[in-house]
């Protein structure tokens, strides 16, 4: 146990107790690590006006920081775990990754894609057929 004696506001000793007289302080050891994706940002397709939310999970010591790109180019302020937008356009459809990294390292996510429908766009799906009349 470690006592600090104090008098008048101002420290005057340092006390072990319970302590052999050679015992030294230990700190104990901090592990860097480089970031590691756990979870994946993942494609998606929203009607326009919608809101899109990328997400990405990723650990490393310390604590790591994000970078969101379109099309390989940095997206100015995209700097959290999570990038939204909030009003998609057609001009937001795209190809996305995020670059997680801190002092240890730096890893690059998959990329993923964002296409972005009108309610006009037309869907390639065949018309049912119709019963014919004899």
């Amino acid at each position: 146990m470690v006592r600090f004696l104090t008098f008048a506001g101002v420290l005057t000793g340092l006390f072990f107790y319970g302590c052999s007289k050679d015992a030294k302080p230990t700190v104990p050891e901090v592990k860097y690590l480089a970031p590691s994706i756990t979870v994946q940002p993942k494609s998606q397709t929203v009607m326009v006006g919608k809101i899109v939310a990328f997400t990405v999970t990723a650990t490393g010591n310390p604590a790591p920081t994000y970078q969101w790109r379109k099309s390989d180019v940095d997206i100015s302020g995209a700097t959290d775990s999570i990038y939204t937008i909030t009003n998609a356009a057609p001009s937001h459809a795209g190809t996305y990754n995020v670059y997680v990294l801190n002092s240890q390292g730096g890893v690059l996510s998959n990329s993923v894609v964002l296409s972005v429908i009108s309610d006009t766009t037309t869907w390639n799906v065949p018309a049912p057929e119709l019963p014919t009349t004899p």
